[in-house]
């Protein structure tokens, strides 16, 4: 019933750290695919690279290497394969080619939350540079902490005036990324990632605006802007 697995150099146990190579990518890929593995971690990007013999810096080679994880190993094992950089000397800037950032689905920058008045670290901020599969704000910003070996987000939602606000905001960002009519469901779960909003409220509050010809209910559970708001953000 084993879920976790580590490949990391030990001298004792005779396992070798892991390198990307050719040899180690098919490895890799006849591992997940044997043991039905979900998700990877590989640490670092310049360890593994360096290991195999090439350079992390250059731009063909690491987008090279990070498309052929995802077409040869990643999807067609429905796996997630997460690569951790180090940042650079530059502040807010990674190490390394661009392509470690340029060429992933989805890029997140850690930093450490900081209390103000103890000056310690409380949490964790994750910071999305990128998110191509995001429906909503794919420079989203959170952050969490473990308690008692839980995620928990802290509660820095942000604050909106009322629920007909945040709704509109809500319809008006999916517009924004190419939606122009958005599902309740996704509505109801935006709601509550954004600002806390029950469901019960989201539901009301959705009823009432169609009432009152706020914005349109283009089919069951499906709602939309009103052609004037639509101007609005044109």
């Amino acid at each position: 019933n084993q879920k976790i697995y580590v490949w990391g150099f030990d001298n004792k146990q005779g396992h070798q750290a892991w390198s990307a190579n050719w040899k180690g990518i098919v490895k890799l890929n006849s591992f997940v695919k044997h043991q039905k593995i979900d998700y990877v971690v590989i640490d670092s990007a310049k360890s593994v690279s360096s290991r195999a013999g090439w350079d992390y810096i250059d731009n063909q080679l690491v987008r090279d290497f990070i498309q052929y994880l995802r077409n040869n190993v990643a999807l067609p094992n429905d796996a997630h394969i997460e690569i951790l950089s180090h940042d650079g000397t530059a502040r807010g800037a990674h190490a390394g080619a661009k392509s470690w950032a340029e060429e992933p689905s989805m890029v997140i920058c850690l930093t450490p939350n900081i209390d103000e008045d103890t000056k310690k670290q409380n949490g964790v901020t994750a910071e999305f540079k990128k998110d191509r599969a995001a429906n909503i704000d794919p420079r989203r910003r959170v952050t969490y902490k473990l308690e008692e070996c839980e995620m928990v987000l802290e509660d820095d939602k942000e604050i909106v005036g009322s629920c007909n606000e945040l709704i509109l905001k809500i319809l008006s960002d999916f517009y924004q990324q190419g939606h122009k009519e958005v599902r309740r469901a996704d509505i109801v779960t935006t709601s509550f990632n954004i600002a806390s909003a029950a469901r019960q409220t989201v539901d009301n509050t959705l009823g009432n605006m169609v009432n009152n010809k706020q914005i349109r209910r283009t089919k069951k559970g499906v709602y939309a802007l009103n052609p004037k708001d639509i101007q609005r953000l044109i």
